[in-house]
């Protein structure tokens, strides 16, 4: 279905958004009235996110910090609007990058998305943040609770139905260290590890015989466990991931507070990999703090990083996953990966008015 920008943001967005970057940095002073928020929700191969623009909402003091009851409010699929998580920006812009937030459905901040920031980049061209000179190239950030910053580039023509391409700054980084991984793991050899937790949960419940104890841990910015499959069959089906969700979460998600028994200090996204040839990747995913998904861009750098460390795969491969295909390609320097590029379509596909109920911001 072909989406309508004109008719969802209205004339005053191409006219408010053509005052620059500028306006993005210093919005227009003046009470926020009593009114509805609006969120517009996105999607791409299958992996949802709401966008809250805070100038969009008049709320001048930048940047807004939403209570992560509300977060969970407005992602729940029964209570609220459904979605995988929520994109706040642009919030400012630093160094020329329009730089925006990503949050899990569960309320918790994430450091990076791939699907998430091929989102926000189709956001900021349909709001018309982006004049026309700049469309074919142009700067975002994600930007974390630690202040960390992944750069982002993007690029894109002026076809409102293309695809948009994004190049992800990224040193990745392997091990238990990178991930937090602080117990209940042992090596394998190079870049291979076992989660123990991991591997029994595949030996009591793993298709095809598959065996989960054959992980790549590494870091692009955010944490994940990758563990390699043999065959297509052993792949675990997404009816299967939701059914193990309470125990996958466990693993997954960041622990509470006092927690003794997590595996991953800050928890992790995990993957199953099966490399079908030196350019196609097959995925399944559960991702921290949202639970089994369709796609996810990050998951799917991942799991091409770590198939090239292993030889498996040449420097681009298209990575299939249960929500569509997504193609990717490494970026070299000095014979180290400086960047991984994803290519695929976004699209906006309702705009929502939702009720101001209840606390929607933190103090801090």
């Amino acid at each position: 279905m072909k989406t309508d920008s004109n008719h969802i943001f209205g004339k005053s967005a191409s006219t408010d958004a053509q005052r620059g970057i500028q306006d993005v940095v210093s919005p227009r002073r003046g009470e926020r009235t009593e009114r509805n928020l609006i969120l517009l929700k996105y999607q791409t191969l299958g992996n949802s996110y709401l966008v809250f623009d805070p100038r969009r909402n008049n709320f001048d003091d930048l940047p807004f910090n939403p209570e992560p009851n509300w977060i969970r409010k407005i992602c729940d699929r029964d209570y609220g609007v459904g979605s995988n998580g929520l994109l706040i920006g642009p919030d400012r812009c630093g160094s020329g990058a329009f730089e925006f937030r990503i949050f899990n459905s569960d309320g918790s901040q994430a450091q990076l998305s791939g699907n998430g920031a091929r989102i926000f980049a189709r956001y900021l061209l349909d709001a018309k943040y982006i004049p026309p000179d700049q469309m074919s190239s142009f700067s975002i950030a994600a930007v974390s609770r630690e202040l960390d910053r992944v750069a982002i580039e993007v690029r894109a023509d002026e076809a409102i139905t293309s695809s948009i391409t994004t190049i992800i700054s990224t040193t990745p980084s392997f091990g238990p260290c990178a991930v937090g991984a602080h117990g209940g793991v042992t090596f394998g050899g190079d870049n291979s590890i076992t989660v123990a937790a991991l591997a029994d949960i595949g030996r009591r419940n793993g298709q095809g015989g598959a065996s989960w104890s054959d992980s790549t841990m590494l870091s692009i910015g955010n944490p994940h466990c990758v563990t390699f499959l043999t065959s297509y069959g052993m792949l675990p089906s997404v009816d299967l991931l939701k059914q193990l969700k309470s125990e996958l979460s466990f693993i997954a998600d960041a622990p509470r507070a006092g927690s003794t028994s997590a595996i991953f200090s800050e928890g992790c996204n995990l993957q199953w990999c099966f490399v079908e040839d030196r350019h196609r990747i097959h995925l399944r995913i559960v991702e921290r703090g949202e639970g089994p998904t369709l796609a996810s861009g990050s998951s799917a750098a991942a799991a091409l990083i770590a198939a090239f460390v292993r030889g498996l795969v040449d420097y681009h491969a298209t990575v299939i996953m249960p929500g569509g295909d997504l193609r990717l390609a490494l970026s070299m320097r000095d014979n180290e990966i400086a960047a991984v590029q994803m290519s695929g379509e976004a699209s906006c596909i309702a705009e929502i008015r939702m009720a101001d109920a209840g606390t929607v911001r933190s103090e801090n």
